[in-house]
């Protein structure tokens, strides 16, 4: 007890830093939680209505009383279905713990379809774009294959097309510049769970071809790094027109501190080459690779955000893709993430034998809220527990992250005495400063990036209930702060929170408003993401002049600023909707598509979009 006490004034006295808002913060609106704050819906964990035997368990209360067989009921909670068999009431299914479902006329149902939500199509919005929804989706579809994936890299990049060409017809081949970027791996990982639910929807065959070479290059993008578990954040495919490798020397010089991304260079036998600056000159190293990627250069010091990415990929298509072989390819990536944790004490290991600056997963790391990694380090563990079925896997989920069967000393980092991961959950600190404005957004996208999966993929009851409350109350509400994600006419994070959100009896239900301001959002997004021109500045949104961001000098806007009048972004929800936009048209500047895709063919796949919209 005193170790915890201890811990919770240490973490709360230094988490104005945490989440890189270390600025003043005279309202820190998730320092006056608790650890037990809103953990269930009703603020009552007992089971008295989920067994035959309570009180309303049955439909006349009576256990012995007589139906007819074949008669089902659910669970006053929606817990549990129960057959009539012999004349007699029984247990036919716990629809959470087995399925994650609820119990809905006799029947175990998805979440997202409990109550037989209706949602309104959005078609008179006065900004929505020409094209329909469904439209927009087959042509960004059709273009994120055609132009902006090299068959031969197998990522998905921003492009410049040649001269002469255009958006319409051009391919990879009339490309130019491969716009390749230290966060590759996490849009890619967006764009291939975008095509995992559209295969899901559809069971198109296009959707599978692309899910087969953007996975092949998922693969490529651990084994480059030569560490189980470990992605890289970027690499260079040699012989691409348009993407090369740093010419720089300097850059392929190691990190002192680990505090910045370096590039490493791939000999031809696979030994990892960096320059020595003191001795002007290339060294071979130790460490080797598969000599299939001589040649290739790669960026190091793997961080949070990449992984956010990878893993909502690998849990999308583990979930939702019947092809044995991608699906065992996803599976096998999610495994070898969790070993890598495990072995390493809840930390990312380099190449190099040292952690990267980001990729602390312990609980009082001192990078960020405790409740932050905790979110983190359950969401990668859990995905590979359950799409390898390693019962070392799932011992150390249950016994060491969450602590079941008791106090476990089992993670080997400074501060880390036995600490039950669930319990640091709500501390973790998404809105800071008065009115979110000291927020870093980049911390609220991987928020929603993992407490999806987790919850899609987590079935125990209480800790269920607590990601949803969570997830509803301080990642996507936030006790009416002005700045919250409810607010911001975010599609991707909307449809995020809506399907996994608590909507079982005796909580607030389907969220109707959230899921339908999603699709009057993605009705008003461009039908082409070619950088246009674009000036919206204070005229049309006022700088609020008491809100300065966590950058010394920066001020945001009064009001999110809309998606249409928005400039392309490599993923529009992950970014800051209080900001000027200022861009100069360039018609063969084309950003990728996944922004519009992935919540798209997840409306659909939740059933909040239909085919024809």
């Amino acid at each position: 007890m005193k170790n915890m006490l201890w811990l919770i004034v240490l973490s709360v006295a230094l988490s104005g830093c945490f989440g890189l808002a270390c600025d003043d913060d005279d309202d820190d609106d998730d320092n006056d939680a608790s650890p037990d704050d809103d953990t269930t819906s009703d603020d009552d964990t007992s089971d008295d209505d989920a067994t035959p035997d309570d009180d309303d368990a049955t439909p006349d209360d009576d256990d012995t009383a007589e139906c007819d067989d074949g008669d089902t009921y659910c669970s006053e909670d929606a817990r549990e279905r129960y057959e009539c068999v012999d004349g007699q009431w029984q247990l036919a299914d716990d629809c959470l713990a087995d399925y994650g479902q609820l119990c809905e006329d006799g029947a175990c149902v998805d979440p997202w379809t409990y109550g037989s939500p209706v949602f309104d199509d959005c078609a008179d919005d006065p900004n929505a774009t020409t094209m329909s929804l469904a439209e927009k989706a087959a042509y960004y579809d059709e273009i994120a294959a055609r132009l902006h994936i090299h068959p031969d890299h197998k990522r998905i990049h921003h492009v410049t097309i040649a001269e002469g060409t255009n958006e319409e017809d051009a391919t990879y081949e009339d490309v130019i510049d491969w716009h390749t970027g230290e966060n590759d791996g996490l849009w890619t990982g967006l764009y291939i769970a975008a095509q995992a639910f559209r295969y899901a929807v559809t069971g198109s065959e296009d959707a599978l071809d692309v899910l087969r070479v953007m996975m092949d290059g998922m693969e490529d993008g651990m084994r480059i790094t030569g560490v189980s578990g470990l992605f890289t954040r970027e690499f260079i495919t040699p012989g691409i027109d348009g993407m090369n490798c740093p010419s720089d020397p300097q850059r392929y010089v190691p990190s002192a501190d680990k505090k910045d991304n370096k590039w490493v260079k791939v000999d031809t036998d696979g030994t990892i080459l960096i320059y020595d600056d003191d001795g002007a000159q290339w060294v071979r190293t130790d460490h080797t690779v598969p000599e299939r990627f001589a040649d290739y250069c790669w960026l190091d010091n793997i961080s949070q955000d990449e992984y956010a990415g990878h893993m909502l990929a690998l849990a999308a298509v583990y979930r939702l893709v019947d092809d044995e072989d991608v699906r065992d390819k996803a599976a096998q990536l999610a495994e070898e993430v969790a070993e890598h944790l495990m072995v390493n004490d809840m930390a990312f290991v380099d190449w190099d034998g040292r952690i990267t600056e980001h990729g602390r997963f312990w609980l009082l790391a001192l990078t960020d809220f405790p409740g932050f990694n905790a979110l983190m380090g359950l969401n990668f563990v859990k995905i590979g527990t359950v799409a390898s079925g390693r019962e070392d896997l799932l011992d150390y989920y249950d016994n060491c992250l969450l602590q079941k069967n008791g106090p476990n000393d089992c993670i080997d980092q400074y501060l880390t005495p036995p600490m039950d991961y669930a319990e640091w959950l709500w501390l973790i600190g998404m809105y800071i400063g008065r009115d979110g404005c000291k927020s870093n957004w980049n911390n609220l996208a991987m928020a929603f990036s993992n407490v999806f999966p987790l919850i899609w993929y987590e079935y125990e009851f209480e800790l269920r209930i607590r990601l949803q409350n969570l997830l509803e109350n301080k990642i996507f509400h936030n006790k009416d702060n002005e700045r919250e994600m409810s607010k911001q006419h975010n599609a991707g994070w909307s449809i995020f929170y809506a399907s996994m959100k608590n909507v079982a009896p005796g909580s607030t239900g389907q969220d109707i408003e959230a899921v339908e301001d999603a699709i009057c959002t993605l009705r008003q997004f461009p039908e082409s993401k070619a950088m246009p021109t674009l000036e919206v500045g204070e005229e049309l949104f006022p700088t609020d002049p008491t809100c300065e961001s966590r950058f010394s000098g920066e001020y945001l806007t009064y009001d999110p600023v809309p998606v249409y009048l928005r400039c392309p972004a490599t993923f529009t929800w992950w970014s800051n909707p209080y900001e000027h936009q200022f861009c100069t048209a360039n018609p063969r500047y084309i950003k990728q598509p996944a922004d519009y895709l992935l919540p798209y063919w997840m409306g659909r796949y939740f059933g909040y979009i239909e085919e024809d919209w």
